[in-house]
């Protein structure tokens, strides 16, 4: 079997060598950013800041009703969504159709709130941050740090830039008021030199959605190949080392490839999968939604009833930040956060979610699914393969909820429910289980044996970092040294 196979060694030395010319630079800028995102990510702002950023609400000021607020906007359809936070002196609620904008009435009026405009928002920004605006410049498209589907309906933004030591911009919504994103100079710094980098992720190119997604995927395989091509010369040539070992830069090139070169191929592979290529993992679980279906199928008409009715509810939180319509199996109800992240939900009766979500009201909740049975309900109350702290939430400082409950269904699908806020965290179907593995767990090492996040973990994942950078430095070099002596053979 050697014979045929060393037939192919010359095409394969001539193709690795030019997938290399054309890859060897990305592939070293890939494992250098990689380094930088396993400590830093995409400038995020969570919920936890955005709510900081909010004013106390007294529920017994909500006179307005989402009903009346619904026709007073002449929203084009139901409401999806419905919040109430305060930003200024007065509350607002803040409705939404499905696939649409966040448009905003005064909550204790019910009148239109007006279009939040330069001037306001300047001095909007001071108020929250203390910091002087230097800059308001109002975005209909994304910039480079505002690309998160999340802010698609807070749309457009005011971009504010701060005169202070951390060189701050914060983003309000032209339509809530609300500030919903945040950075500052060095998220940027380490957001170019990580994420922009990594996922070729220019503010110009990154606008050409389908082109970047093709971009990416078509470098990416490439780089598989070119992984793949080296690993096959590096078994042909291990049979010939005792007689012709390769010195210099080709030698470290050889070694560091018997080495790292399988981990290099399932990083670029798996970081392919990201992208979800021909939407193999992408299939809707669910006709309507998840959260339709928790809701109750139908969506329930918007509350006529004002909220300064919940003012008698028993169970709420202190320090009430935002209040947002969800209604549960049928039932409409508020769920209420406070300034620390604590929520309670509140049925239009005044009953709480601690009376009304026990276990057997879960179980029966959960078996709503149509036509598909629930085989299996666990409550869990530690972290198991599929619901984990991913990369994300460690740079973020959280962890997903717990306890939560698991349940699985006659289709195969798995379903993690959260009691406290009665929201599905995750749906998995085989196609996404294997994706897990495929994916997160060859691309971030996210294997159940290394503990992510752990001291073995960060040694173990900077090590194979390290030594892919080195691959492709090695190969950097090569691909140097060769167009150097084309180059003068040919003057």
């Amino acid at each position: 079997m050697a014979f045929p196979a060393r037939r192919w060694q010359p095409a394969l030395i001539v193709l690795h060598r030019w997938l290399g010319i054309g890859l060897s630079l990305m592939m070293l800028a890939w494992f250098a950013s990689g380094v930088v995102m396993v400590f830093h990510g995409y400038p995020h702002y969570g919920d936890g800041p955005r709510r900081a950023a909010l004013a106390d609400l007294r529920i017994e000021t909500l006179r307005a009703a989402p009903a009346s607020a619904a026709r007073t906007l002449d929203l084009p359809g139901p409401p999806s969504a419905i919040r109430v936070t305060r930003t200024g002196d007065r509350p607002r609620m803040h409705l939404r159709t499905e696939g649409g904008p966040w448009r905003s009435v005064y909550a204790d009026t019910g009148a239109p709130v007006p279009a939040l405009e330069r001037a306001s928002a300047r001095q909007r920004a001071r108020r929250l941050t203390g910091a002087a605006a230097t800059e308001a410049t109002r975005l209909t498209r994304p910039d480079q740090w505002t690309f998160a589907g999340r802010l698609s309906p807070f749309r457009p933004l005011w971009r504010v830039a701060l005169a202070n030591e951390a060189g701050s911009v914060v983003y309000l919504s032209e339509h809530t008021g609300e500030l919903v994103h945040r950075t500052d100079r060095s998220a940027r710094l380490w957001g170019y030199a990580g994420p922009v980098v990594h996922w070729l992720y220019p503010t110009r190119l990154r606008h050409l959605d389908g082109l970047w997604r093709q971009l990416v995927m078509g470098l990416a395989g490439v780089g598989a190949v070119l992984c793949l091509t080296g690993l096959a010369l590096g078994a042909l040539q291990w049979r010939r080392l005792h007689r012709r070992r390769p010195r210099g830069w080709r030698g470290w090139h050889h070694a560091l490839g018997l080495v790292f070169g399988l981990f290099a191929f399932t990083w670029v592979f798996s970081g392919l999968l990201s992208l979800d290529p021909f939407h193999w993992a992408s299939k809707p679980l669910f006709d309507d939604g998840a959260r339709s279906w928790i809701a109750g199928g139908e969506r329930p008409q918007p509350p006529t009833r004002p909220i300064a009715a919940l003012a008698a509810a028993h169970e709420r939180p202190a320090r009430l930040r935002e209040i947002a319509w969800q209604p549960i199996a049928g039932e409409s109800g508020y769920r209420l956060s406070a300034a620390d992240g604590a929520t309670a939900w509140v049925a239009e009766d005044g009953t709480g979610l601690s009376e009304r979500l026990g276990e057997p009201r879960v179980r029966a909740l959960l078996a709503r699914r149509g036509g598909h049975a629930l085989t299996e309900l666990n409550r869990l109350t530690a972290y198991d393969a599929y619901h984990y702290p991913r990369r994300r939430d460690r740079l973020a400082d959280r962890d997903p909820p717990l306890p939560v409950y698991r349940a699985d269904y006659t289709d195969g699908v798995r379903v993690y429910f959260d009691p406290a806020r009665a929201e599905v965290v995750h749906a998995l179907d085989g196609r996404r289980r294997l994706e897990r593995w495929l994916y997160q767990g060859l691309h971030s090492l996210a294997l159940p044996p290394l503990a992510p996040g752990s001291t073995r973990w960060y040694v173990i994942v900077l090590a194979a970092l390290a030594g892919g950078g080195a691959l492709s430095a090695s190969g950097v070099w090569l691909t140097v040294a060769w167009l150097r002596r084309r180059r003068r053979r040919r003057g």
